[in-house]
């Protein structure tokens, strides 16, 4: 196996270690200790640490040089810190530069921005999955916002509509995230790797029968 694409599978385990079911906006304001310790990409540095952490003790790069280790370090990086939605609308640009030239696999920042693209949309692709199965996350998810939200009204914060209970519910929700948020990303991936033409369908599929329970 090429140690890049071991370095994207141990990203796609690691990408949500220890999630706190917050979100950064959230561990900002209240200042959290992870927070004043990460005050950028809060979450996703935490998640890069806990894995770090849990490679170092397992001795999982053990065998590697120190710059084999490096590389391996520095692209699992560069990968978990692309989950981070804040990053979202750069590695769009970045991809639709793409979209007709193509990615040029001997360039290493195009190597990234795949392995950044695959990790993105496996990130947020539970809309892609089959409705029966993205229903069931998907309320999942939605609840895990609305216990941020009591938490925002309890101690007064000003709440975003998704977060709230008394303002939206999960077909409203998901109409609009997969509309402006994972349908874009995954449209522009196909045009880049024809293999996820099928997930962009279903994403749409799925955005149609979200939008058939808003009525």
């Amino acid at each position: 196996m090429h140690p890049q694409t071991a370095a994207l599978i141990l990203s796609a385990i690691c990408h949500d270690l220890d999630h706190p079911g917050l979100n950064n906006t959230f561990l900002k304001t209240i200042e959290s200790p992870l927070y004043v310790q990460f005050p950028s990409s809060t979450l996703e540095n935490h998640h890069l640490s806990m894995a770090q952490s849990i490679i170092g003790q397992t001795g999982l790069f053990a065998g590697l040089d120190a710059s084999e280790k490096s590389s391996m370090e520095s692209f699992m990086k560069q990968i978990i810190l692309a989950t981070d939605l804040a990053q979202h609308k750069s590695i769009r640009e970045a991809l639709q530069s793409k979209r007709e030239s193509g990615l040029d696999w001997s360039q290493p920042e195009d190597r990234i921005l795949a392995a950044q693209t695959l990790m993105k949309c496996a990130d947020i692709g539970n809309e892609a999955r089959p409705f029966a199965l993205s229903e069931k996350w998907a309320e999942r998810i939605i609840t895990e916002f609305f216990m941020q939200g009591d938490l925002e009204r309890a101690y007064g914060y000003p709440l975003m509509n998704m977060m709230d209970r008394t303002k939206t519910t999960i077909p409203k929700e998901q109409v609009g995230f997969i509309g402006f948020v994972v349908a874009p990303l995954y449209e522009d991936a196909a045009a880049v790797f024809p293999q996820l033409s099928l997930a962009a369908m279903q994403l749409r599929a799925n955005q149609a029968l979200w939008k058939a329970r808003t009525h």
